[in-house]
């Protein structure tokens, strides 16, 4: 297989007995593509190249913001 970030996190996600669903990525360039289709929501910031939002289940705040804590008070709460 070829290393990208998408085997990476499929390779993590086996060792760690994670599944697909329990895991979120962000991305914001090309060779983020895979990680978010690997994971169970992919995020892409609003600044994120076109192919990185378009790969993406959500957009989310640029780059230049903290983009942990908007996942923890956004997406993870929304969830609870």
């Amino acid at each position: 297989k070829i290393a990208t970030k998408g085997y990476g996190v499929e390779r993590l996600r086996d060792m760690l007995g994670v599944s697909r669903e329990e895991l979120i990525a962000a991305g914001d360039s090309d060779n983020d593509v895979t990680m978010l289709e690997a994971a169970g929501l992919g995020l892409a910031v609003k600044n994120a190249a076109p192919s990185t939002k378009n790969a993406a289940d959500k957009i989310i705040c640029s780059n230049d913001e903290n983009i942990l804590c908007y996942i923890l008070e956004n997406i993870l709460m929304e969830s609870e």
